[in-house]
């Protein structure tokens, strides 16, 4: 896993320089990445208290009451050293693409809990675009990351352009999965042409969940590609 343990932490920040106890350092977590590991970041974040006795891992808006500045001092600096750090992190971790993508991401999730209450309150077409337009923004990242190119373009331009990407990634099968999706979103885009059963709803979430699922796993651990 890409969190490195407390006692690698504490030695990269003690390195050449007093003990940590006595210096004004602190680790920022970002917001998308607290939100995908966040057990992990909470054993990492108790574990260096734990050592050496005082807390400072940080979410950002924690970050920002810690040190009591101004909002605009601090987006300022932040975002500064946000853009260096990110490009010399996204050298060393492939995946990190995403955080240019958290946006995205979080929607995707959002879009996903929606469809699940809609399919449960019995609105199925609703439900169901919902779940297509979830896919299409895990593919526009995954887009993002193989073509090295943002696209605004639909699930089904998304899903042609992508095939051997993600057949490679997760499988035929999980393309198939994308295919039906993509069919019955293109169903409820026009949905006088047919009508979208409880039994189709169900089948279509419960595959994008499995991709959603799979999906964040590899986000986590990295990708195939360069």
């Amino acid at each position: 896993m890409f969190i490195e343990r407390s006692d690698d932490l504490i030695e990269k920040l003690n390195k050449s320089l007093p003990a940590i106890e006595h210096l004004s350092k602190f680790i920022i977590i970002d917001p998308l990445l607290f939100y995908a590991v966040r057990d992990e970041v909470r054993s990492l974040k108790q574990e260096i208290e734990e050592k050496i006795g005082t807390d400072i891992v940080y979410h950002p808006s924690d970050f920002l009451n810690v040190l009591a500045i101004e909002r605009e001092e601090f987006d300022e600096e932040w975002s500064r050293l946000y853009s260096q750090s990110l490009k010399y992190l996204k050298e060393k971790y492939k995946f990190l693409i995403l955080f240019e993508e958290r946006r995205i991401a979080y929607d995707a999730q959002e879009n996903m809990r929606e469809a699940e209450l809609n399919i449960k309150r019995g609105d199925y077409e609703e439900g169901v675009w919902r779940v297509g337009k979830a896919c299409e923004g895990m593919l526009k990242i995954l887009y993002h990351m193989y073509k090295k190119e943002s696209e605004e373009k639909g699930l089904g331009f998304l899903l042609d352009r992508l095939r051997r990407e993600i057949t490679a990634e997760f499988g035929e099968d999980i393309l198939d999965d994308l295919d039906y999706i993509r069919e019955w979103r293109n169903v409820a885009d026009h949905p006088k042409q047919k009508e979208i059963t409880f039994e189709v709803a169900v089948k279509v979430i419960k595959k994008a969940q499995l991709f959603q699922e799979l999906f964040f796993n590899k986000i986590k651990k990295g990708f195939n590609h360069d």
